[in-house]
């Protein structure tokens, strides 16, 4: 398989931040598979605390740290225009089966609490569970949801969360990543 050329890998922010992104990137191996390089691109993001945004063929690839904290601090203090964030609330509209409701305060006020939201990821806005809408290669998105469905409780017979293969890669990336640092 051929390596990911930079045609697959595009990148958004300051120019100092894509420099980093880009240099950084450019220092780790990626298998031309999307599915298992948006795990590593997000281990990398997490642990290289890459401020660029990344996509890798037009899809961003997220950092799992970012929208696990912001979304632990509306678990603690309530879901407001103020915790919400711009990245969580992209996250959220673009990835999890929801429209933006015009804005932030819009999405905020359809889903104004931690219930809400629990409904949300068990059965989105297109009917679904937020994790069976998620294509099988945003696997950076899979990761994310698996955790957040797992902070809301959302377990049981019908919605019982595994430690996935994803999972297992993500794990040995790291471990990877932070015997090179």
């Amino acid at each position: 398989m051929d390596k990911v050329s930079n045609n697959n890998i595009k990148y958004f922010g300051n120019s100092m931040n894509i420099g980093v992104a880009e240099s950084k990137i450019k220092e780790t191996q990626l298998t031309g598979d999307e599915s298992k390089d948006r795990v590593i691109l997000q281990t990398l993001i997490d642990l290289r605390k890459l401020k660029a945004r990344i996509l890798y063929n037009g899809n961003s690839v997220w950092s799992r740290n970012a929208v696990i904290r912001d979304f632990k601090k509306i678990l603690a203090s309530g879901l407001t225009e103020k915790s919400l964030t711009d990245y969580l609330y992209d996250f959220f509209s673009l990835q999890c089966g929801t429209i933006a409701h015009f804005n932030k305060q819009g999405w905020a006020s359809v889903y104004p609490d931690v219930d809400s939201l629990r409904r949300l990821f068990i059965k989105n806005e297109y009917g679904n569970r937020v994790l069976e809408h998620i294509p099988q290669w945003q696997t950076d998105v899979i990761l994310i949801v698996s955790e957040i469905e797992g902070l809301l409780g959302i377990f049981g017979k019908k919605y019982r969360i595994v430690r996935t293969p994803v999972q297992v890669v993500r794990t040995e990336i790291q471990e990877r990543l932070e015997e090179v640092a």
